[in-house]
């Protein structure tokens, strides 16, 4: 599960990756976001964020920014939902949240959204978009995806960022790379190397 947590006006992106027997995977997400961020919105934001919530893509809270009950929440329900390896998080507005939910039992791993973690499974997100590989039933991720851009770096790094975060919401998609990452990241971890 790849965590992507909101400053104050964003959207708080939870990325459940389910590993398929071909070598793709199947994503949901659930995403959550104050509802006064949704009144404060701009009429076509606006409009997004009525549409994901009507889908049950997106839930609404009722305080003014999300805070740490309610992500503690979604990782409790996730947890009981599935067997899940790791909750995978940028420990930038993370980092004691991310202690406490250790303390308590759960996998936590620190994924920082620098260019050297994320780079590659951006890559590898691209490949199984190519490939068909990847399954997802999200309008929010497919916006997600059309507010995104992407940029090589000198070093052939692929770069995920946005122009104006006022309008551009990214959050799913960045929860999705951070997933990738941490998944990467869990690999190396295991190696008895």
């Amino acid at each position: 599960v790849g965590i992507d947590r909101a400053q104050v006006h964003d959207i708080t992106s939870f990325s459940v990756v389910i590993p398929d027997e071909d070598g793709g995977a199947t994503v949901f997400w659930v995403n959550l976001l104050p509802q006064k961020t949704v009144e404060n919105a701009g009429d076509y934001l606006k409009s997004v964020y009525h549409k994901a919530s009507e889908s049950g893509d997106l839930r609404l809270v009722m305080t003014p920014t999300v805070r740490d009950e309610d992500i503690k929440r979604v990782i409790d329900e996730l947890d009981s939902m599935f067997d899940v390896e790791q909750f995978c998080y940028d420990p930038w507005h993370f980092r004691e949240i991310a202690e406490e939910l250790e303390g308590l039992g759960y996998p936590m791993l620190s994924v920082s959204q620098g260019t050297g973690n994320m780079s590659e499974p951006a890559k590898k997100l691209e490949g199984l978009i190519k490939e068909e590989m990847l399954r997802y039933d999200s309008d929010l991720f497919v916006f997600a995806c059309s507010c995104a851009l992407v940029t090589m770096t000198r070093q052939n790094n692929l770069q995920v960022f946005r122009d104006n975060p006022k309008t551009e919401k990214i959050d799913p998609l960045i929860a999705l790379v951070i997933a990738l990452s941490g998944a990467t990241l869990g690999k190396v971890e295991r190696n008895i190397y």
